[in-house]
């Protein structure tokens, strides 16, 4: 089973900066990617967004479908802070 560790790295007024990285039972660092929680124009008002950036995979590791767990994890994530738009 893997295990995902997300840290904050910065807090700014309209946009939070977050590391989610996966990592296996030895804690060996599988993938990680940069999160950014970014209050969006819309409309008349603001609507939470998750934007995703800097994915890291290191090549032995590729090809196994870990980035796509970590997007799937990111976006959970996201929902339960609120985010309407990924």
């Amino acid at each position: 089973m893997n295990q995902y560790e997300l840290i904050q790295t910065h807090d700014y007024a309209l946009r939070g900066r977050y590391e989610l990285t996966m990592k296996d039972e030895a804690g060996q660092k599988l993938t990680s990617g940069k999160m950014h929680l970014v209050n969006t124009a819309w409309g008349d008002g603001f609507v939470k967004t998750l934007a995703f950036s800097g994915v890291a995979t290191p090549l032995h590791l590729r090809r196994h479908g870990y980035v796509r767990q970590l997007f799937q994890e990111a976006l959970d994530w996201s929902i339960e802070q609120g985010a309407v738009i990924s």
